[in-house]
């Protein structure tokens, strides 16, 4: 198989919509993580068994001296403790291809390469899989932390650098993930920022679906008591779906938002007939479908 690599130097970073969809139509979505969060590892990331000299870094940049390529964080491996052949892999999130057919999917990221320590090859290797493991997987290429050891080029200076690497050709289920591999030679560490990934999710259009529910109780007895809804029959398999749980205790006033967006709801405690329905959106088209209404009866007796 043939493994291409391409490189760019400057890319706008931001969870981007790039073709709008339309009935009948998919888009692809790029998605970023710069790792400003202070949640390490970042919503939707994993790792290979330990990852404890990848941290999150946002002071004290040193072995290399350098700052982050943008904002006040990066990704490290910190290849310059880890002792000799050391490897931590850490793995992005779930990417859906599920609408790709043959059009490209990129991964880049920017990575600061240091002209010091350059007999000390540490590495890092990228990855892809179809799922978050390292059995099975496909070698994109390598990049030498020293920018002076040509894997896969020399730079001169000492500086953030960005890179980019395809998706095999004929993946395209729901999930494939990418896998950030380092190896320690006990050189400097490896600072990676702003990370970028397409996904080519199958879009809803107007045609979604509400559903009907059901509740274990329809009726609660002595005053009050609380029970669970569910809905079934909803259009499901498309991104950019949503659920919104609604009640109200006359359906002639106004509805009020309920719940969490799940497929089941606890009702809470109530002392009252309560009604409840659910509203189900479409983040790329215009309008939504509402259920028919529950009624929960509350009896005193």
């Amino acid at each position: 198989m043939k493994k291409t690599l391409l490189r760019f130097k400057h890319l706008a970073f931001s969870t981007l919509l790039l073709i709008t969809a339309s009935a009948g139509m998919n888009a692809q979505v790029v998605h970023n993580e710069g790792f400003e969060g202070t949640q390490y590892l970042p919503t939707g990331w994993s790792a290979v068994s330990t990852y404890n000299f990848w941290t999150r870094k946002s002071t004290n940049f040193t072995f290399p001296n350098c700052s982050p390529h943008t904002g006040v964080a990066t990704t490290r491996f910190n290849s310059h403790t880890a002792g000799a052949d050391t490897t931590q892999t850490i793995v992005s999130p779930a990417v859906d291809y599920s609408s790709r057919g043959t059009a490209d999917a990129p991964f880049s990221f920017w990575i600061y390469r240091d002209a010091a320590l350059a007999t000390n090859y540490d590495s890092l290797q990228i990855l892809f899989n179809t799922t978050p493991t390292l059995a099975g997987a496909i070698q994109l290429g390598t990049i030498a932390r020293s920018a002076l050891i040509a894997i896969p080029d020399t730079h001169s200076v000492s500086g953030w650098y960005q890179y980019t690497f395809l998706a095999p050709q004929g993946y395209t289920s729901a999930t494939n993930y990418f896998l950030l591999k380092g190896t320690s030679k006990q050189g400097n560490s490896m600072y990676i920022d702003d990370v970028s990934w397409t996904a080519f999710p199958n879009q809803c259009d107007g045609t979604q679906l509400a559903g009907s529910l059901s509740s274990v109780l329809n009726t609660i007895c002595n005053g009050g008591g609380t029970t669970t809804l569910s809905v079934s029959g909803q259009t499901t398999g498309f991104d950019g779906l949503s659920l919104q749980w609604q009640s109200t205790n006359d359906t002639t006033a106004s509805w009020s938002d309920v719940g969490t967006g799940a497929t089941t709801l606890s009702t809470g405690a109530i002392n009252q007939t309560t009604y409840y329905r659910i509203i189900a959106g479409c983040a790329y088209a215009v309008g939504a479908d509402t259920s028919a209404i529950q009624t929960i009866v509350v009896s005193a007796n």
